[in-house]
């Protein structure tokens, strides 16, 4: 839509060169009915706890037959999925970053808290690993949810999915066991990030 670049009186908004850019939750976003033709999300959807409501959203706000593509991941039930990104004075846990991963691949599906403390301790020190451990069991920074309940937002949205991409990797047999028979109403351990195209439906709200 066209900015009205004389407009002084919304502070969150930054209005420059035709571009308007606002900070907002996505689950409350500050445009009205039918305002965009199209969103576009990266590395944000796995971090979003209520989901659902957030695409309610998105529906709300794109025009019909209006379209929100988008890209996220490392998702909850993958090798990565705790997400880890810790700092303690200049050490770092890095999930994207093999070499300052400390948390070994499924670890955070498997293990309790306990057995985590335990096995960080013996790869990083107390106090990266204490701040590791908060990160995955106790912060809101992700949202730990499996592809299935992704599956099941998306076809509750009121969107209808276009498109869906997924990025897999290998889960080695007995790793599989494990999981399968930890969480037996799941079946995607394998996915990694997702890429989807999802559309609003070409009626009026």
């Amino acid at each position: 839509p066209d900015v009205d670049h004389s407009a002084t009186d919304v502070p969150e908004y930054i209005c420059r060169e035709g571009v308007q850019f606002a900070v907002a939750d996505a689950k409350a976003l500050p445009f009205s009915a039918n305002y965009f033709d199209g969103v576009f999300s990266v590395a944000v959807f796995e971090h979003i706890n209520d989901l659902g409501v957030a695409l309610s959203e998105v529906r709300r706000v794109l025009k019909p037959g209006g379209i929100c593509f988008a890209e996220f991941g490392p998702i909850w039930p993958c090798s990565i999925g705790h997400h880890v990104y810790a700092k303690v004075g200049n050490q770092e846990a890095r999930h994207w970053t093999p070499e300052l991963n400390p948390v070994p691949d499924y670890a955070h599906l498997l293990l309790d808290k306990q057995e985590m403390r335990q096995a960080l301790r013996a790869r990083v020190s107390v106090p990266l690993g204490d701040a590791a451990l908060s990160w995955i069991y106790d912060e809101p920074y992700i949202n730990r949810m499996f592809f299935e309940e992704y599956e099941a937002a998306f076809a509750s949205s009121g969107l209808s999915v276009e498109a869906l991409s997924l990025t897999t990797e290998h889960v080695p047999r007995s790793t599989l066991r494990l999981l399968r028979a930890r969480y037996p109403n799941r079946t995607r351990f394998d996915v990694r990030t997702v890429e989807v195209l999802l559309r609003k439906p070409n009626i009026a709200n």
